[in-house]
């Protein structure tokens, strides 16, 4: 099916993209390619979200749900077996201590992923997005987002997370679906730190050509656990310990911050895609409730005068100098890294 602005609407994501490149979010939403790629990152993200979110689940627990996840990244990354062995074992493990760090933790999830589509009512356009939980503490009310990282600046999130895009969407068009709970007061960004991403641990190779000293990859697992049992400091000069892996920022966000959000920001974000799709829309004479005709999408995006392709260089600003998913295929029409997305996704 034809991806239709506004029947299906928009998320966070997919709003990111058309506001860096056009012609990216093109190729995301009409020729549907996206990257086949395995990403460590990423899919470590994915495997300790859903581990959390199993809190809720009665039937399933947390340790069914990362198997059947890791069986799934088999079948599609059989090149990468021994990858996907080491992230579900530090995975399993470092939630197993994020239970037990926040088990006394006065902050009490009420509900895990609260799924919202909400239409923005300047421009008509639906929102859709999904916020990992709706917590409380001491009878207020917090939106959760969950977010595994190597590295973060603390007081970068603390003084940025009132104007995050993804956080501001949220709290905005979510905000009737949180208050079924009591008066939303802002956002619990619960950020996990992804191991064996600072560069102290790395695993031993050994010395010379009989490997003295080498580690397995079980012991280099091993280690990276120990780092997050050990006191704060143990390493020389490095953070380790618990509190090092596990932090949440408590930040406010009023209604006076939203209304600016959506007057200075959103708005305007969103009239630009209207902007855009409205034109072929009218370039195909058809109303907003019937679905584009994606060749000629294809044929005449270059004839819209709100698409554009962002200029590829020495240094691609966007992807911060590397080659992002769509290098290749911009470049040079290879799909090479890229498969056909057959899910239904906004």
């Amino acid at each position: 099916m034809t991806w239709n602005l506004y029947r299906d609407g928009i998320s966070y994501s997919s709003l990111s993209s058309f506001l860096v490149c056009r012609e990216r979010f093109y190729i995301y939403k009409f020729e549907k390619l996206i990257s086949s790629a395995f990403n460590y990152n990423m899919c470590y993200g994915t495997a300790f979200t859903r581990m959390i979110e199993s809190a809720g689940n009665k039937n399933q627990s947390h340790i069914h749900i990362l198997l059947d996840y890791i069986e799934s990244l088999n079948n599609t990354h059989i090149a990468h077996t021994e990858d996907i062995d080491k992230l579900a074992y530090i995975s399993e493990n470092q939630y197993k201590r994020y239970v037990n760090f926040y088990a006394d933790d006065p902050l009490r999830i009420k509900k895990h992923e609260l799924s919202f589509k909400r239409t923005h009512a300047t421009t008509n356009i639906p929102i859709i997005g999904s916020i990992d939980g709706v917590a409380t503490i001491d009878g207020n009310v917090w939106a959760l987002e969950t977010k595994c990282r190597g590295k973060y600046d603390e007081l970068e999130v603390e003084d940025t997370l009132h104007q995050n895009l993804q956080t501001m969407i949220y709290m905005l068009m979510a905000y009737d679906d949180l208050k079924h709970y009591g008066e939303p007061l802002g956002v619990v960004l619960n950020l996990v730190r992804r191991p064996n991403s600072d560069p102290y641990i790395i695993q031993r190779k050994g010395r010379g050509k009989a490997k003295t000293g080498a580690e397995t990859p079980k012991q280099f697992y091993d280690r990276i656990l120990a780092d997050m049992d050990s006191k704060p400091g143990k390493l020389k000069d490095k953070v380790s310990g618990p509190e090092h892996y596990f932090t949440r920022f408590y930040v406010e966000i009023t209604k006076e911050d939203l209304h600016e959000f959506n007057r200075l920001h959103l708005t305007k974000y969103l009239w630009q895609l209207k902007l855009w799709y409205d034109w072929f829309l009218e370039d195909q004479k058809l109303l907003p409730n019937e679905d584009l005709d994606v060749r000629l999408v294809s044929a005449r995006r270059h004839l819209n005068p709100y698409h554009f392709q962002f200029p590829i260089g020495v240094f691609h600003g966007p992807s911060q100098g590397f080659k992002d998913n769509y290098w290749h295929y911009i470049t040079s029409g290879s799909r090479q890294g890229l498969k056909l997305d057959d899910r239904k996704r906004n």
